[in-house]
């Protein structure tokens, strides 16, 4: 009498079943080399978030310490009576006030970000021409700050563009306040329009040390603030070209920009006509 596996020899049945088995055991362990992985870059993840949101807390920190010590001297000084005479109390109350605008453009911009990321953009047909002029206007009392002049420079015919205009101006009000900050005392200032097919760009262009090169990609990474920003002690939050990026974006745009070391930097917003 004979007797068979219905499937062959026991021999086969045994290598078949290890073969299976290989297969299962090298599936698994992909899997788990896979969620390992997974599971890194997401602790890599979470990780930068917290430092950049610490970095963002202690720059904000920062910033509104300065404003905030001032206004508290001088409204000190104006309470017990230090400061009496006319010329006195009026420049106190123009340093209170001066940095109380400081403190609301800091809310101003975070709120810009914070709303800008939900998508709360306006379409409105609009005229470039006249929302980069409002722009240096409100720039204006930096510029002089930094002793230093806008040229604006704008073509006969501008197409028309659909957008936010209350948004685009602060996207240009943000690189001209970056060039009076970072361009340096007694350097201009230019904006230029170019019309191409379908397509405005406005140029931001300032005569500054440049941005080095190693932090070009990251200039419009929220709350990055750059070496010079830092060891200058300029003050800001790293909400501002970001801020520039997702406004662009949101019209269907673009932002870059141009560097070279200690001849300028030009910062380039391309909008669909």
């Amino acid at each position: 009498m004979e007797v068979s596996h219905r499937a062959g020899s026991v021999e086969s049945l045994v290598a078949g079943s290890r073969k299976r088995n290989l297969a299962v055991a090298l599936a698994l362990n992909g899997l788990i080399l896979a969620s390992g992985w997974m599971l890194l870059r997401t602790t890599r993840r979470s990780r930068s978030l917290a430092e950049e949101q610490m970095r963002f807390v202690a720059n904000v920190t920062h910033e509104l310490r300065t404003p905030l010590t001032v206004i508290r001297g001088a409204a000190h000084n104006l309470k017990r009576g230090i400061v009496k005479d006319p010329g006195g109390v009026e420049k106190y109350s123009a340093l209170i006030i001066e940095h109380a605008e400081a403190l609301g453009a800091m809310v101003e911009q975070v709120l810009d970000f914070s709303g800008d990321r939900r998508g709360e953009t306006v379409r409105e047909p609009l005229q470039l021409s006249q929302v980069l002029q409002d722009a240096v206007q409100t720039v204006k009392s930096d510029a002089k700050f930094a002793s230093c002049q806008i040229d604006l420079h704008l073509p006969a015919h501008i197409p028309e563009i659909t957008g936010d205009p209350a948004a685009l101006r602060r996207a240009v009000q943000n690189l001209l306040e970056n060039a009076a900050k970072h361009g340096g005392a007694g350097n201009p200032i230019g904006i230029t329009v170019v019309v191409r097919d379908r397509q405005v760009d406005v140029m931001v262009q300032d005569r500054g040390p440049g941005i080095p090169a190693d932090e070009v990609d990251e200039i419009f990474t929220p709350f990055f603030r750059g070496a010079y920003a830092r060891s200058n002690q300029v003050r800001g939050s790293g909400l501002g070209l970001s801020l520039v990026r997702e406004i662009a974006s949101a019209h269907g745009g673009s932002v870059s920009v141009r560097s070279a070391p200690e001849k300028g930097s030009t910062f380039t917003i391309s909008l669909p006509t």
